[in-house]
């Protein structure tokens, strides 16, 4: 079995943000223009902070701006997991999923974990949304002791 993307293609180029950063704004204007698509991983309880130097989008606008766009989650206030009781881990995941489909109106499918780090606590906390389809990424590598980046999905089922 060969796996390929839409078209017949079997290759993809991927854009991935994370934060929900106010110049996501700017970014998906670009990606407008020029008919690009990407995922923005977002914390919902971070966005709406405005300290000049540091500013995320406001919640009313998610729905809004990532319009044809993938919303995806990036822990309710983008906690370490690694020092996470299991319990908090889920609570991050679920409030988190919970609060982006509410702002975005869409089924939010997509996990990236913060820092690039996770846990078998982080993975089981996933699974546990749809665990006969959930589908993990990890990077290949090790950029530092227990580092790494990775996205999972959560696929419906």
């Amino acid at each position: 079995m060969k796996f390929v993307y839409p078209q017949g293609k079997n290759k993809a180029l991927t854009f991935s943000y994370d934060d929900g950063q106010a110049t996501d704004r700017k970014l998906i204007e670009i990606f407008n223009q020029y008919g690009l698509k990407g995922t923005f991983h977002l914390n919902s309880g971070s966005l709406g902070i405005h300290l000049g130097f540091y500013e995320t989008i406001d919640p009313e606008e998610v729905k809004s701006l990532y319009e044809g766009h993938e919303v995806a989650c990036h822990g309710k206030d983008h906690l370490d997991p690694r020092v996470l009781t299991a319990q908090k881990i889920m609570a991050e995941i679920g409030e988190d999923r919970s609060s982006l489909e509410k702002y975005s109106g869409q089924m939010v499918q997509g996990l990236s974990y913060a820092y690039g780090h996770y846990t078998e606590a982080l993975r089981k906390g996933a699974e546990a949304y749809n665990p006969s389809a959930i589908s993990v990424w990890f990077q290949e590598g090790t950029l530092h002791d227990g580092f790494m980046g990775g996205l999972v999905e959560f696929k419906a089922g």
